[in-house]
């Protein structure tokens, strides 16, 4: 059946090597029954693009195009120059765009260059992300479907790897592309693994940890099979890993499981490229995402001269996406800007910057070393977590789940040398 091709090809006219294709004026007057009945089905049931005929001759095919009743689908007319008095009479009446186009070959190849960059980047349904995320919340409201929330979140996991790992490998058609839209396929692609990660963190368990650092490493791992290439695409390459670390992240602080979070920042990630194991906060905290490549970053509308603009991306965009699922009233940004202030209160750990140091490093006034990301350029956040954790309802969980290096003080001087950087 037509509508079941993959490709039809219906050949009227206009071919000089076999005598019983039509070719003259009079034998192109009219068609036979069966051709018009076929034409008048194709002109209304199927979107046109017409390429090659300026519409003046071919009488038996211009009275199809005239006589069709509807114009359900749209109609796109090639043309490279100025299009004739009868072909305008054509497009008049299908209503068509007219596209200039200096050759057929260009035009279709290029038409098709551009709708297969559409597939890979297109985003996920998202009627299919809302059911996700509303089945995780009725599995999670009831321990009896911890196996279908695990069913559904590895489901969710080895789709989006799927869909990844022939991207990942490629690097030359990648040359040829804006990196801003790596980064809008990276997003799409992964948001629906993120507020699925979100959700988890915010409402999960103990029992759901492993799910979301399986994900994590998961795409991590695929990200690094192939390490060769241009330096700007394999920087980007964890971004997809990033982004389920940070939703997941999020979900977590939303709910005050800080010592879950401290043990997500603690978890193992395996490096292959550099040889070692590393920390998830070690290789994916945002302030490192950026670092690798803030040139990308800078690419993204206002913020070309952005100091921190990853960070920025991160909490006046994707996060505010994500937040209606699992932040309730509080304010995307903020929860943002407070996520990120734990993923640094941990990286002083990572680089051993301890009580000692932190107090040469401000007795020699070199805090600004530390004053990474967003956070340090946010300055009423910064006062007002220092206010938050002035109080012990707010500060002894913190500590007790070993950020700050557990300790009151440090914790009150970093919070004092952040403000002090950002100019309180």
């Amino acid at each position: 059946p037509l509508t079941h091709s993959q490709c039809y090809l219906f050949k009227i006219h206009g071919d000089y090597k076999d005598a019983r294709i039509l070719n003259t004026d009079a034998e192109l007057g009219a068609y036979p029954t069966a051709f018009d009945a076929l034409l008048d089905r194709i002109i209304d049931e199927f979107g046109l693009i017409v390429a090659g005929w300026s519409g003046e001759w071919d009488h038996a095919l211009r009275s199809a195009f005239l006589r069709a009743p509807s114009r359900r689908y749209p109609t796109f007319w090639l043309s490279r120059g100025q299009v004739s008095d009868r072909g305008q009479e054509l497009i008049d009446r299908r209503k068509a765009v007219v596209v200039k186009a200096g050759d057929a070959d260009l035009f279709f190849s290029g038409l098709n260059s551009k709708l297969e960059t559409i597939q890979q980047s297109r985003q996920l349904n998202p009627v299919d992300a809302d059911m996700s995320v509303a089945m995780a919340k009725r599995f999670l409201a009831r321990p009896e479907h911890r196996i279908q929330l695990d069913d559904l979140f590895c489901a969710e996991t080895r789709k989006i790897i799927a869909h990844f790992s022939p991207v990942f490998a490629v690097d030359q058609t990648r040359r040829q592309e804006q990196p801003t839209d790596w980064v809008l396929d990276y997003e799409s692609a992964t948001e629906p693994l993120v507020r699925l990660s979100a959700v988890i963190g915010r409402w999960g368990s103990d029992n759901d940890h492993k799910l979301v650092l399986d994900a994590v490493a998961g795409l991590y791992a695929e990200a690094q099979k192939v390490q060769s290439g241009y330096r700007n695409w394999l920087a980007q390459k964890h971004y997809p890993a990033a982004l389920v670390f940070y939703g997941y992240g999020m979900g977590l602080t939303k709910s005050g499981r800080l010592g879950e979070l401290f043990k997500l920042f603690d978890a193992p990630l395996q490096n292959k490229h550099r040889g070692r194991i590393q920390s998830m906060n070690a290789e994916l905290a945002p302030f490192l995402i950026e670092s690798h490549s803030r040139q990308v970053w800078n690419t993204f509308e206002g913020q070309e001269r952005a100091k921190a603009p990853f960070s920025n991306r991160l909490a006046s965009v994707l996060v505010p996406r994500w937040a209606p699922d699992f932040a309730g009233i509080e304010s995307p940004e903020l929860l943002y800007e407070r996520f990120e202030f734990l993923c640094l209160l941990h990286f002083m750990k990572l680089r051993n910057v301890n009580q000692e140091s932190l107090n040469s490093m401000i007795e020699r006034s070199q805090t600004k070393q530390i004053s990474l990301g967003r956070i340090s350029l946010v300055e009423e956040t910064i006062l007002r977590l220092a206010n938050e954790y002035s109080t012990d309802e707010n500060r002894t969980p913190l500590l007790e789940a070993g950020f700050a290096f557990g300790s009151e003080k440090y914790l009150e001087d970093l919070l004092g040398a952040l403000q002090a950087d950002a100019g309180w």
